[in-house]
C-alpha cells in the first residue's frame, strides 16, 4: 500500500481506471486524493478522465490530460480456434478466468502441441508472476505459450502476438457474468504491444477459443468508451470493514444519527477490526471512521432536504465501500447536528 505521509517529488499511479473497482478501488482513490507528491502521473484508460477531473475539483489541483494513440494495430481474427487447442501457436496467450481452468488448459496445450506453457494469474506471488513472464518473453527459455487470467493486463510487459479468450465471462463471487467492454479491451490490448517484437509495428491479433464468442468479442472491442461513474472509498489501513451488524450505521437511507452515536459506533468498529492495534493506531482509525460516518450522515441530510438535486436515493453501499458519484459528491456539504 502507498504510504500517504511520505513525500514524493514524482509519483506514478498505473491502471487509474481501477478507481471504481468494488474491492480495490479505494486504494486508487486514496492515492489520487491523498498522496504527498509534487507531481502525480495517472496512467490508464480514457474512461477515468472525467471522474479524475471531478475529484480534483475538490482539491484545487491542476490537471493536464495527455492522450496517446496505440502505435501498433490491433485486430480480431477472421475466425476462432474452433475449440481446437492444436491451433495454439508460439507467442499465444490463452486467457481463462479460474485457476482450475488455467491449469487444465496448460496440460491440454502441452499434451496436444508439445509447446510448454508459462502461467500468470492473480494469486501467484508477484515475484513468481514476474519469473513466469520472463520465461515467456525469453525466446530461448522453451516456454512458448502463456496461459493466464486477466492478471496479464496489469503491470506486466509481455511479448504476446495473439490473445485467445477461452471465455468472455467470469465468476464475480456471486454469479457468472460477461466481461465488461473495458475488461475485454484491457486484456485484448496486450497483443502486439509496440516495441516488444523485432517488428515493432507487428499487429496484435485477438480471437476466441470457441466460435460462439467471436460476435461478443467484436462488439466489445468496437464499443465506445464507458466513463467511470464512481470512485471507491475505504478506510482503516486501506481495508473495507466487514462488521455486518454495523451495516445500518453506513446506510445512506437510515435515520440521521447524533454526533455522540457516531463516536460510539466508530469505537465499536475499530475494536472489532483492529483488536491488537496500538493506542495511537486505534485513535487514528477512530478519527478516520468518524469522518466516513460524518460524510454518510451529511448525505442523509442532503437526501432528505434535496432529494431531487442529488440522486443519493439510488446509491447503494457494497459493504463499507462508499461510492462517490461523479458530479455530485456531496462531501462539501456542512454536517449539521441532528435535533434531539
Amino acid at each position: 500500500m502507498l504510504t500517504l505521509d511520505k513525500p514524493y517529488d514524482v509519483l506514478v499511479v498505473d491502471e487509474i481506471q481501477m478507481l471504481d473497482d468494488s474491492e480495490r478501488g479505494f486504494a486508487w482513490t486514496s492515492a489520487v486524493l491523498g498522496a504527498a507528491a509534487h507531481e502525480l502521473h495517472l496512467c490508464g484508460e480514457e474512461a477515468a478522465v472525467p471522474l479524475v477531473q471531478s475529484l480534483l475539483e475538490l482539491t484545487g489541483d491542476e490537471l493536464v490530460v495527455n492522450r496517446y494513440e496505440r502505435l501498433s494495430p490491433l485486430g480480431v481474427a477472421d475466425r476462432s480456434l474452433e475449440s481446437d487447442l492444436t491451433q495454439v501457436q508460439k507467442g499465444d496467450c490463452v486467457v481463462a478466468f479460474s485457476r482450475s481452468r488455467i491449469f487444465a488448459l496448460k496440460r491440454e496445450i502441452e499434451k496436444t502441441t508439445g509447446l510448454r506453457c508459462a502461467l500468470v494469474y492473480g494469486r501467484l506471488p508477484p515475484e513468481i508472476r514476474s519469473e513466469q513472464a520472463a520465461l515467456f518473453n525469453d525466446p530461448d527459455s522453451g516456454y512458448d505459450v502463456l496461459v493466464g487470467s486477466d492478471a496479464i493486463g496489469m503491470g506486466l510487459n509481455l511479448k504476446i502476438r495473439r490473445v485467445v479468450f477461452d471465455a468472455l465471462g467470469k465468476f464475480d463471487g456471486i454469479r457468472d457474468r460477461p466481461l465488461s467492454t473495458s475488461q475485454v479491451k484491457q486484456i485484448a490490448g496486450r497483443a502486439g504491444r509496440f516495441g516488444l517484437h523485432a517488428n515493432t509495428r507487428e499487429p496484435g491479433i485477438v480471437t476466441t477459443l470457441h466460435e460462439q464468442d467471436i460476435p461478443f468479442l467484436r462488439t466489445a472491442l468496437a464499443a465506445p468508451v464507458t466513463y467511470l461513474a464512481y470512485a471507491r472509498v475505504g478506510w482503516i489501513k486501506g481495508t473495507p470493514l466487514q462488521a455486518e451488524q454495523l451495516n445500518s450505521a453506513f446506510d445512506v437511507k437510515a435515520p440521521v444519527l447524533p454526533r455522540s452515536a457516531l463516536d460510539d459506533i466508530a469505537k465499536q468498529v475499530v475494536m472489532q477490526r483492529l483488536p491488537d492495534a496500538t493506542p495511537e493506531e486505534m485513535l487514528q482509525a477512530e478519527e478516520e471512521t468518524k469522518r466516513v460516518l460524518s460524510n454518510i450522515n451529511a448525505r442523509r441530510i442532503i437526501q432528505k432536504d434535496h432529494i431531487n438535486l442529488h440522486s443519493l436515493e439510488e446509491e447503494e453501499l457494497a459493504g463499507y465501500s462508499v461510492r462517490l458519484q461523479r458530479g455530485s459528491l456531496g462531501l462539501e456539504k456542512q454536517v449539521v447536528e441532528a435535533a434531539a
